[in-house]
């Protein structure tokens, strides 16, 4: 892992905003190519076990959400959650 995740990156269907500024991180949902739902939310990144994790708060209005991060380059960040793993390419650095 080299570097925070700062800017924008898509996968399929949903875009992540990282603003390391405020530490608010925007998801949007897009149902086709139209904006279907947008959370945003105070997140922080922590380690545990050696292991990087986005702790996103107050996600969906049901409480914390820790996903884990797998890698981050230049240009692509991969996230696991619920034994599921995505790759997101980044469209642009804030």
């Amino acid at each position: 892992m080299s570097t925070l995740p700062f800017g924008i990156y898509l996968e399929k269907e949903k875009k992540f905003e990282f603003d390391f500024v405020t530490h608010l991180l925007k998801i949007s949902f897009f149902k086709e190519s139209k904006l279907a739902n947008t959370i945003v939310s105070p997140f922080r990144m922590i380690k545990n076990d050696d292991k990087m994790f986005l702790l996103i708060h107050d996600y969906d209005r049901t409480g914390e959400r820790k996903i884990m991060i797998e890698s981050i380059d230049q240009d692509e960040l991969v996230i696991s959650h619920d034994n599921t793993s995505y790759k997101l390419q980044k469209i642009r650095t804030n």
